[in-house]
């Protein structure tokens, strides 16, 4: 049978849910409801707290197993805003469970005072270019392609380029990818030169 779990350590499983389910809303994958916290269990009476917290377990342990399967798409969504939102400035990308990724104004407001939808096609190329390129690393490559890049420098600002490779490292931390660069641009290399390979012509 199930073994009694104790106040304490049921108060931190579902405050501990409670974190999780907040990061999958952060970012746009599950909708937050009013959860289930110890303030509940001590408005119940001694002779029944034993079986309610054996319930309360079960459900923690439920939904826990639940919204498993959606951590690690959560982990590569935070990702992705966070590589592109370093990159714009006076904008910012966030999720949006109904419409998906939306791009809005961080000073400008619409006539409901909210911040300001931008469309994508008003973006500059550089940002539409960065967008396109970390979506598909992120979530349309295979795990263990190898990924040939050319240039990357050519619609990068310089500020974009220093951080350029150090992106593609938390990448492939979340998606285990090979990548390729080929450039000439000391930027683009910043401190890693020790991954850099020189080829020279024919003698």
């Amino acid at each position: 049978s199930q073994s009694s779990i104790s106040s304490f350590d049921l108060q931190n499983k579902l405050q501990e849910l409670e974190a999780q389910r907040a990061k999958l809303d952060k970012v746009g994958l599950i909708g937050l409801d009013k959860g289930i916290t110890i303030k509940n269990l001590k408005e119940i009476d001694d002779v029944n707290q034993k079986v309610l917290r054996e319930v309360l377990d079960l459900y923690a342990d439920d939904s826990f197993e639940k919204i498993d399967i959606f951590n690690a798409l959560a982990i590569k969504i935070d990702l992705f805003l966070e590589i592109i939102n370093r990159r714009f400035r006076h904008k910012k990308l966030a999720v949006d469970k109904e419409l998906g990724f939306l791009v809005y104004s961080t000073f400008l407001i619409d006539n409901n005072e909210n911040p300001k939808n931008i469309p994508l096609e008003k973006l500059s190329s550089g940002e539409k270019n960065e967008i396109l390129l970390f979506y598909r690393l992120i979530f349309e490559t295979e795990a263990n392609s190898l990924i040939l890049i050319d240039e990357p420098e050519v619609s990068l600002h310089i500020s974009w380029q220093n951080s350029f490779i150090d992106d593609l490292k938390q990448i492939i931390e979340v998606n285990p990818i090979k990548v390729l660069i080929a450039t000439h641009s000391p930027d683009i290399i910043g401190d890693n030169w020790d991954l850099k390979i020189e080829l020279k012509g024919i003698e």
